[in-house]
């Protein structure tokens, strides 16, 4: 585990080819399985730096110890709000980005309230999107429809 603070440090690895090059910044590279552990976002954050992905994808509980591993370099943190179900009342998905944001987030991936999609209620689904935008104050935000199976 990185104690000490300072930015993570990726092992030398495998050359990219030209095509991996063009395709690495456009990758997230995610570990939201529930058993993740900071060692386990260590090894994320260190592959996302040694091939130049675009971010590095985590639950909440992990996105301070993501956000150390990457501190100054160009790998985002993304953090995932209402996941997996998408069935998290809006304020616990608000409250989820600003805490996110506060352990160095620079992305929300939310999970829309399929639900209410699949009833048809509209105006539930943008108006919780809305709300999660708001509450992430100036930075990108994705809408999944992941369903859990």
């Amino acid at each position: 585990m990185n104690t000490d603070h300072r930015p993570f440090s990726p092992p030398t690895g495998l050359p990219l080819t030209d095509s991996g090059r063009r395709l690495a910044p456009l990758i997230d590279h995610t570990l939201l399985k529930p058993d993740a552990t900071e060692p386990k976002v260590e090894s994320l954050c260190a592959e996302a730096l040694q091939y130049g992905f675009a971010s590095v994808c985590v639950n909440p509980a992990l996105a301070r110890a993501a956000s150390r591993c990457v501190a100054g370099s160009p790998v985002r943190v993304c953090v995932v709000a209402g996941f997996p179900l998408g069935a998290t009342i809006t304020p616990a998905k608000c409250r989820e980005t600003e805490s996110a944001i506060q352990d160095g987030a620079r992305e929300i991936d939310m999970v829309m309230a399929i639900w209410a999609a699949k009833q048809g209620n509209w105006f539930m689904v943008e108006h919780d999107i809305q709300q999660v935008v708001r509450a992430a104050t100036g930075i990108p935000v994705i809408s999944d429809t992941f369903s859990g199976g």
